[in-house]
């Protein structure tokens, strides 16, 4: 059971931190959209980072081509990217007191970030031969 523990502690810890500073700056400051960059960026690190996790608990020891294994972990972060982007339109589509404003540029923006978060971790772990 402490194994098993451990290992959820190391998927989930990272993105429920980056999660709760996104939501309490949207809560708290709201219209810093000066911040947002920078939360997508660390978004799509930590979703890299537990995507590394998971594949290296599921395949263990097991040689994965680096292309690939960088791949998978950049597009983890864009994939995950994507539900949160879905997630920010509802939640601003249905808000009455929300100007219509062109939500396309910000999407591509935030999306962007979690690339290069995700892809700032995948080189990482690439020149530091973890992958």
């Amino acid at each position: 059971m402490t194994r098993v523990f451990k290992l959820l502690f190391k998927i989930f810890w990272l993105p429920a931190l980056v999660l709760a500073l996104q939501l309490c700056r949207q809560k708290f400051l709201y219209g810093h959209d000066d911040i947002d960059p920078i939360a997508h960026f660390f978004g799509g690190l930590a979703i890299a980072h537990s995507a590394f996790i998971v594949v290296k608990a599921i395949y263990g020891k097991l040689k994965i081509p680096t292309l690939f294994m960088a791949t998978f972990l950049i597009m983890s972060g864009v994939y995950i990217g994507v539900f949160w982007e879905w997630y920010e339109y509802i939640r601003f589509h249905n808000d009455p007191t929300m100007v219509n404003w062109p939500w396309w540029p910000d999407t591509l923006y935030d999306l962007f970030m979690d690339m290069i978060g995700a892809g700032s971790y995948a080189l990482t772990a690439a020149i530091r031969k973890r992958i």
